[in-house]
């Protein structure tokens, strides 16, 4: 899990995958303390408060790759750097669980979406310091990694998408 953020989405898959180890990186050190303290119970659930470009990954070894409203973050050329990383990390036939803000294709919502899109960097930018000011572009990368998206789901009219990445 990378960029976990408060733990729900660790909480509830630890919950319901009983077999699973987790490991949760995130930079903030508030946001490993509320996750931790969310699963403190779950043994099998490893937090780490560091920068995703410094940590060290064994080649490899993860079969789910989670990453929740966390390559928002970054400029396309650092996701696209991320995804290299991280794809190392992955075991063969490994999948990738993606939810990000989107663009809708076109219209009123489209319109809509930008504005809020552009609100959130505005903000994340005065409270976290965050430079990205747009949405990268990083399916590009995921194919190019092998990654085949093989389910995705809209919500909100369009500006949330959850995107399921498997690599054959």
């Amino acid at each position: 899990m990378l960029g976990e953020g408060d733990g729900r989405f660790t909480a509830a898959f630890a919950q319901h995958n009983e077999c699973a180890a987790v490991l949760s990186i995130d930079s903030s050190r508030e946001m490993v303390r509320l996750a931790a303290k969310r699963v403190s119970a779950c043994e099998r659930v490893t937090f780490r408060c560091t920068d995703v470009f410094l940590v060290n990954l064994p080649v490899s070894e993860y079969d789910l790759i989670v990453t929740h409203f966390f390559l928002d973050c970054f400029s396309t050329e650092e996701a696209a750097t991320l995804i290299e990383k991280i794809s190392k990390a992955a075991a063969p036939r490994a999948r990738w669980l993606i939810s990000e803000f989107q663009l809708p294709d076109a219209g009123f919502a489209r319109y809509c979406a930008a504005f809020l899109i552009q609100v959130c960097y505005f903000v994340f930018r005065l409270t976290t310091g965050l430079k990205t000011t747009h949405l990268p572009e990083y399916r590009s990368a995921l194919c190019a990694k092998g990654f085949t998206r093989v389910r995705y789901k809209v919500a909100l009219g369009g500006l949330l998408i959850s995107e399921l990445w498997d690599r054959p």
